[in-house]
């Protein structure tokens, strides 16, 4: 098969949207080696099928791996960066060509650009077919071939950015990156993820404005100098080091918000990257849940709102009226059969802390007026507010009220 043949077979592949995986098999098939490509962080996103090149070319490999642990792959990876091959890639317009240390086998690192942006590298492990000088324009086609499907993949601005690959690992609920694979990439990439963090989650109001979102991060990157962040589907999400308290955290968030169209959601505090993906749905529910009660709103931190995210998991699958307490289902009933508004009271009383005045003044009613009112409602609940207990429950009750009020298109409350 003549290079021009063997090109064509990787456009159509690529025409064919076979996807990034497919298009490497069929790489590794035209140039008869095992190969495999990395992200900019040097994290193997695909690699070769052993069908389209004999298993052999990877047990070859496996006889000569040090016994430290490491797979074929890992052991690949850990050397291109140990011994500087990564970045000789990155810098090289040409296929860089080293031996391994472990290995009589040579591997060849072609680096994948879009525009002037590097993306990741493309590495063949020399078991079969020898590398030649005529190979070179071959190699490099498939690196275009590669990243114009990695364009697709993901966001190429994204992909540039070292950390990028690991922070969307870290995301996901159900990753497989354990502490040691953590300490090991975040030293290749020179970063340090903070010992412990917020992440900051940052949405457009407006969809169009999602075309923004790479030049909106580098904005609030300057607001947040030493943080990481990334942009993931419509979101800008954040990792900002708890050093900043989260009232800092939040006069600078505002500062930027003021001027775009956009909301935050902050999560609680975590205490090891390994979490990240609890901290983003925590991020992401502040949001959700905040939009419900005060769209108004720019900044919600999840510390305020995880009481009423609960609840709202909890009507998902239940009626929230399936949560009212008896003492407060008594009340509702009252006020329905006498329309009177003692419930509005009691949301007002307990929503002040349990302050007298503050409430009276909100009601605009003198404060004996007031006490007569938590007297009524105790007589008709049968119980004492003063018990945490029936606080509590009263309490609970209410969130699920004001979610029934919710669902309802109902305004009050």
């Amino acid at each position: 098969m003549g290079l021009s043949e063997k090109k064509m077979l990787l456009v159509d592949a690529l025409l064919s949207q076979k996807g990034l995986q497919e298009l490497l098999n069929i790489a590794s098939r035209i140039m008869g080696n095992p190969m495999f490509v990395t992200d900019r962080s040097n994290h193997a996103i695909a690699v070769s099928d052993t069908k389209y090149v004999e298993d052999i070319g990877w047990n070859m490999m496996k006889i000569s791996v040090p016994d430290q642990g490491l797979g074929v792959r890992d052991a690949c990876l850990e050397e291109i960066v140990s011994s500087g091959a990564l970045e000789a890639t990155f810098r090289s317009e040409h296929p860089y060509i080293q031996q391994f240390s472990f290995s009589t086998f040579r591997y060849v690192s072609c680096r994948i650009i879009l525009q002037t942006l590097v993306i990741g590298q493309l590495v063949m492990i020399e078991c079969f077919n020898a590398y030649t000088d005529e190979e070179e324009e071959l190699l490099m086609f498939v690196a275009r071939i590669l990243s114009e499907e990695m364009r697709h993949y993901g966001n190429p601005r994204m992909q540039a950015v070292p950390y990028y690959g690991i922070i969307t690992e870290l995301l996901e609920r159900n990753h497989k990156i354990s502490e040691n694979q953590l300490i090991s990439r975040t030293a290749t990439l020179g970063i340090k993820f903070p010992l412990v963090s917020r992440l900051i989650l940052i949405q457009p109001v407006l969809s169009e404005m999602e075309m923004q979102l790479f030049y909106l991060r580098n904005l609030f990157l300057q607001r947040f100098p030493d943080s990481l962040a990334i942009t993931k589907d419509a979101y800008i999400v954040m990792i900002v080091d708890n050093r900043q308290d989260i009232g800092t955290i939040c006069r600078k968030l505002e500062f930027e918000i003021k001027r775009y169209r956009v909301q935050a959601g902050v999560s609680s505090l975590c205490y090891s990257p390994l979490n990240l993906s609890t901290s983003f749905l925590q991020a992401q529910a502040a949001i959700n849940t905040g939009r419900k009660f005060s769209p108004d709103d720019r900044i919600y931190c999840y510390a305020d709102w995880a009481t009423l995210h609960m609840v709202d998991c909890a009507c998902q699958n239940c009626p929230p009226e399936t949560f009212y307490s008896p003492k407060f289902q008594r009340l509702l009933t009252y006020d329905e059969v006498n329309h009177t508004s003692y419930t509005e009271d009691l949301m007002t009383y307990l929503a002040k802390g349990k302050n007298i005045m503050q409430t009276a003044e909100c009601l605009h009613i003198h404060k004996n007026s007031m006490y007569y009112r938590l007297a009524k409602i105790e007589e008709i609940c049968e119980c004492s507010l003063k018990d945490y207990q029936t606080t509590f429950e009263m309490q609970m009750a209410i969130y699920f009220y004001r979610e029934r009020l919710l669902l309802n298109g109902d305004k009050q409350g």
